[in-house]
């Protein structure tokens, strides 16, 4: 009796993909499962701070929550995360994170846990945004 295929909506088929990528990670140091995460802000907290005023400049944040969405644009690209506050928008470019950075960027999946850490910028569209400066993958799906 022969093996039944695996297809793009076969769990076995995503499950072991998924794994490839835990180990993949920990094959370049980075593990995938890390012990804690210095939360400054929530989301709300986040969209509150440009909706008073344009936040100051330097304005840092650090925010942990999961990825839900995510859009390339070349060597930037746009997401969002969402903790038990709300959902707030990233970006991410590899002139600022780092080729190293942006490759684990590039490495993530919806429904990551991540930690981001930067400024606070209001888009040309006028949406309150974090820039990534700093990434870490918390938890992998």
């Amino acid at each position: 009796m022969s093996e039944p295929e695996t297809t793009a909506t076969d769990p076995g088929s995503w499950r072991a993909v998924r794994r490839a990528k835990v180990e993949e990670l920990r094959a370049q140091g980075i593990e995938p499962y890390p012990y804690s995460f210095a939360v400054t802000h929530r989301a709300q907290q986040v969209l509150d701070l440009g909706e008073a005023v344009t936040p100051e400049p330097g304005l840092r944040v650090a925010i942990a929550g999961r990825l839900m969405t995510r859009r390339g644009h070349g060597k930037a690209a746009f997401g969002h995360v969402l903790d038990e506050s709300g959902r707030v928008q990233v970006y991410c470019r590899e002139d600022v994170l780092g080729a190293e950075g942006y490759a684990l960027w590039d490495r993530l999946d919806i429904g990551d846990w991540v930690g981001i850490e930067g400024p606070v910028f209001r888009t040309r569209t006028g949406e309150i945004t974090v820039q990534v400066r700093a990434l870490t993958l918390l938890a992998k799906s």
